[in-house]
């Protein structure tokens, strides 16, 4: 009932597709940054989903991801040979992979961003 009256909040009821989260993550890092901190969005631009992960999180950089299974966003913050550790706001904070299964039946790949700190010379 509420959609009907107000489909702004659409995003609220039925969730958010992947353009625009990666538009209101874009917005959110320009607002956030400043002179002496800029933060970048880099959206995933590889073939090897688990090498892009590990790159990431070694730049220190969390990668938010689509999961297929909830279509749901969430932080992944570790990789492990048995699975995800995630930042959640549903309190999952370890998602099981099978390590030889590829990653695409778990997130989506056109649903990866990761976010870098940029310190400006």
């Amino acid at each position: 009932m509420v959609r009907k009256h107000h489909s702004h909040l659409n995003p609220v009821s039925q969730g958010m597709a992947n353009e625009r989260m990666i538009w209101l993550a874009h917005h959110i890092t320009k607002s956030a940054s400043t002179k002496r901190m800029q933060f970048l969005i880099e959206t995933f631009d590889s073939e090897d989903i688990r090498g892009w992960i590990e790159e990431s999180l070694d730049l220190g950089a969390p990668v938010v991801a689509c999961l297929i299974e909830r279509t749901h966003f969430s932080v992944i913050v570790d990789i492990t040979w048995g699975g995800l550790v995630l930042f959640d706001s549903q309190d999952t904070s370890w998602l099981p992979i099978n390590r030889k299964a590829p990653l695409t039946d778990v997130i989506d790949r056109e649903g990866m961003i990761r976010v870098r700190l940029n310190m400006p010379t």
